[in-house]
Protein backbone atom coordinates (compact mmCIF):
# COMPACT_ATOMS: atom_id res chain seq x y z
CA UNK A 1 0.00 0.00 0.00
CA UNK A 2 2.71 2.78 0.69
CA UNK A 3 4.61 1.33 -1.99
CA UNK A 4 1.53 3.30 -4.24
CA UNK A 5 2.36 6.04 -2.63
CA UNK A 6 5.64 6.25 -2.07
CA UNK A 7 6.32 9.50 -4.30
CA UNK A 8 3.28 11.39 -3.09
CA UNK A 9 3.29 12.93 0.61
CA UNK A 10 -0.25 14.00 0.70
CA UNK A 11 -1.37 10.40 -0.46
CA UNK A 12 1.14 8.88 2.12
CA UNK A 13 -0.16 10.81 4.93
CA UNK A 14 -3.82 9.99 3.86
CA UNK A 15 -2.94 6.51 3.96
CA UNK A 16 -1.86 6.86 7.32
CA UNK A 17 -4.47 8.90 8.65
CA UNK A 18 -7.27 6.10 6.93
CA UNK A 19 -5.01 3.40 8.77
CA UNK A 20 -5.45 4.66 12.30
CA UNK A 21 -8.61 6.07 11.64
CA UNK A 22 -7.87 9.45 12.21
CA UNK A 23 -11.07 11.78 11.64
CA UNK A 24 -10.44 14.71 9.35
CA UNK A 25 -10.63 18.41 11.34
CA UNK A 26 -12.80 20.81 11.23
CA UNK A 27 -13.05 23.84 9.48
CA UNK A 28 -10.80 26.40 10.92
CA UNK A 29 -12.96 29.50 9.65
CA UNK A 30 -13.88 31.96 12.34
CA UNK A 31 -18.01 32.07 11.94
CA UNK A 32 -18.76 34.30 15.05
CA UNK A 33 -16.40 36.56 16.98
CA UNK A 34 -17.08 38.29 20.71
CA UNK A 35 -16.13 41.87 20.23
CA UNK A 36 -16.87 43.84 23.43
CA UNK A 37 -18.96 40.91 24.65
CA UNK A 38 -20.72 41.55 21.35
CA UNK A 39 -21.27 38.52 19.00
CA UNK A 40 -19.92 39.54 15.41
CA UNK A 41 -21.04 37.55 12.84
CA UNK A 42 -20.15 39.65 9.71
CA UNK A 43 -17.14 37.95 7.53
CA UNK A 44 -16.15 41.83 6.67
CA UNK A 45 -16.42 42.96 10.40
CA UNK A 46 -14.82 39.38 11.67
CA UNK A 47 -11.73 40.68 9.71
CA UNK A 48 -11.48 44.16 10.30
CA UNK A 49 -11.49 43.37 14.06
CA UNK A 50 -8.53 40.96 13.92
CA UNK A 51 -7.18 43.21 11.82
CA UNK A 52 -7.36 46.69 14.19
CA UNK A 53 -6.33 44.01 16.97
CA UNK A 54 -2.73 43.08 15.35
CA UNK A 55 -2.04 46.41 14.18
CA UNK A 56 -2.73 48.05 17.38
CA UNK A 57 -1.33 45.58 19.71
CA UNK A 58 2.30 46.25 20.08
CA UNK A 59 1.13 50.01 20.68
CA UNK A 60 -1.52 48.97 23.59
CA UNK A 61 1.11 46.83 24.89
CA UNK A 62 3.67 49.40 25.01
CA UNK A 63 0.75 52.17 26.43
CA UNK A 64 0.07 49.78 29.11
CA UNK A 65 3.40 49.12 30.94
CA UNK A 66 4.24 52.79 30.66
CA UNK A 67 6.68 52.60 27.46
CA UNK A 68 7.74 55.88 25.94
CA UNK A 69 6.31 55.14 22.57
CA UNK A 70 7.75 59.03 21.21
CA UNK A 71 11.41 57.70 20.97
CA UNK A 72 12.64 56.63 17.42
CA UNK A 73 14.93 54.16 16.38
CA UNK A 74 17.75 57.34 15.86
CA UNK A 75 17.69 57.25 19.83
CA UNK A 76 18.78 54.00 20.21
CA UNK A 77 22.02 54.29 17.42
CA UNK A 78 24.52 56.59 18.10
CA UNK A 79 26.87 57.51 15.46
CA UNK A 80 27.32 57.63 11.74
CA UNK A 81 26.18 54.66 10.08
CA UNK A 82 25.71 55.77 6.64
CA UNK A 83 28.63 53.53 5.24
CA UNK A 84 28.07 50.66 7.49
CA UNK A 85 26.39 48.72 5.13
CA UNK A 86 28.92 47.56 1.41
CA UNK A 87 28.16 45.62 -1.57
CA UNK A 88 30.37 44.23 -3.54
CA UNK A 89 30.29 43.15 -7.51
CA UNK A 90 30.45 39.12 -7.19
CA UNK A 91 31.52 38.05 -11.17
CA UNK A 92 31.03 34.25 -11.64
CA UNK A 93 34.67 32.65 -12.85
CA UNK A 94 34.98 29.16 -14.51
CA UNK A 95 37.97 27.52 -13.48
CA UNK A 96 40.08 24.93 -15.32
CA UNK A 97 41.38 21.61 -14.59
CA UNK A 98 44.65 21.26 -14.66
Amino acid sequence: MFKISERNIKQTWELINEIIKRKKKESLYITEFKYNNEPVTDCKEIVNRFNDYFANVGYDLARKRNVDTSSTFKSYLKGNFMDSMMLSLYVKQKFRKN
